[in-house]
């Protein structure tokens, strides 16, 4: 199998698995940086390579389109483990957005607000694209809830919610609205009775069925320790 990695994943990890995968490859290696993710997947089908990366819009390609290509989607519940990738991807590629985003929303998950703060500061948020814009204030909202600002942390996902809106992404509109909740949650803010904010989402979850979204909203049940999951398992 021959492994093809996003940009937001080392060169140095395709060169250290050549010995189990020959022939694997990074994306800014092939001068394929600048291309769109749709041309990525297509030189990935076209070279029968299995796409490796932490962004779920190659995960939601696979889901409507099929493959080839296969995509490996690294996603990462153990915060430990994603801050300690970041770190290995962050030593060739410093400034690489995802990487950090990812980085700084692990550590306040993990409540080392500091340490996030201090990440997520090396961002240039004037470099940013509209759909990193999301992600950027998305992670800005859940830091200002760890810092104890609620109100703040709770317009900045508004905020987030509404530039994907904006670009007509109401996918990733609901997943703000997912992440939101979940920091609330997490930082015991009390804006909504938990029932009720999760019934409110389960409303609008058939408009979108896919995959990633249901195990999303199956975690939040979790977190919520809300017993019927019949609804969940109904829509899978």
């Amino acid at each position: 199998m021959k492994l093809l990695f996003d940009q937001n994943i080392s060169f140095r990890v395709a060169n250290k698995l050549q010995a189990h995968f020959p022939g694997c490859e990074q994306v800014r290696e092939l001068k394929l940086e600048n291309k769109t993710d749709r041309e990525i997947w297509n030189f990935a089908k076209s070279e029968n390579y299995t796409i490796v990366t932490f962004d779920a819009d190659f995960y939601d390609s696979a889901t409507l389109f099929g493959h080839p290509p296969k995509v490996i989607w690294l996603r990462m519940d153990n915060n430990s483990l994603a801050i300690e990738i970041c770190n290995f991807g962050l030593r060739s590629n410093p400034y690489e957005f995802t990487l950090l985003n990812n980085k700084a929303y692990s550590l306040a998950i993990e409540n080392k607000v500091e340490e996030a703060e201090k990440t997520f500061s090396q961002i240039d948020s004037n470099t940013l694209n509209d759909k990193d814009k999301i992600a950027y204030t998305a992670t800005m909202g859940l830091i200002s809830y760890r810092n104890g600002a609620e109100e703040q942390g709770g317009s900045l996902y508004e905020q987030a919610e509404q530039l994907a809106k904006k670009q007509k992404d109401e996918r990733t509109a609901f997943r703000v609205r997912i992440y939101k909740a979940k920091a609330e949650i997490l930082c015991g803010c009390n804006a909504v009775d938990k029932h009720t904010a999760f019934s409110r989402l389960m409303a609008d979850l058939e408009k979108f069925k896919q995959p990633d979204i249901v195990r999303t909203m199956k975690n939040l049940e979790k977190k919520l320790n809300i017993q019927n999951d019949n609804q969940l398992n109904n829509t899978i």
